[in-house]
């Protein structure tokens, strides 16, 4: 699983050719980490030390890299979604992905589609039937809370 965009900090400081650099933002893309050099070790909430070889030049550089984690609390509570599609239709067909979503604090950012667990492309707002499948309905809101919906829907 990754890490949805805005719910990392990221923080670092380093020195580049004798030029101090610092930084601090969110992540803007998911987020996945995959070490295969080195370790990486958990300090607790705070952070991770992450240790690693870079190529450099002719030879290797040893990277030692800090991911500082902040908590934060989630305000109100999560979206909901309901999927209002039959849970049979006429095959073949192509159906809607019809939906209705609220949240208390107004504040969605995103819905997303999977079929058959296959997550859709941004903006798909139809699927083609020629057997049953498994829609999946997932609604975000911009505090990152989340809420996940699945309905068979069946051929007749």
């Amino acid at each position: 699983k990754a890490f949805p965009p805005g719910s990392l900090i990221f923080e670092g400081e380093a020195v580049i050719d004798g030029v101090p650099f610092a930084w601090r933002r969110p992540n803007e893309e998911p987020v996945y980490a995959l070490v295969t050099n080195g370790w990486i070790q958990v300090q607790g909430i705070g952070g991770s030390w992450i240790e690693f070889t870079v190529p450099c030049g002719e030879g290797e550089a040893e990277v030692l890299a800090w991911w500082g984690f902040q908590t934060s609390a989630t305000i109100g509570t999560p979206p909901g979604i309901s999927i209002n599609v039959a849970s049979a239709v006429s095959c073949p067909r192509t159906v809607a992905l019809s939906h209705s979503k609220w949240d208390s604090q107004n504040d969605i950012v995103s819905t997303r589609w999977l079929v058959d667990g296959v997550l859709m492309a941004p903006g798909t707002t139809s699927v083609p039937f020629t057997v049953g499948h498994t829609l999946t309905a997932v609604v975000r809101d911009s505090r990152g809370a989340t809420t996940t919906k699945s309905k068979a829907v069946g051929c007749l």
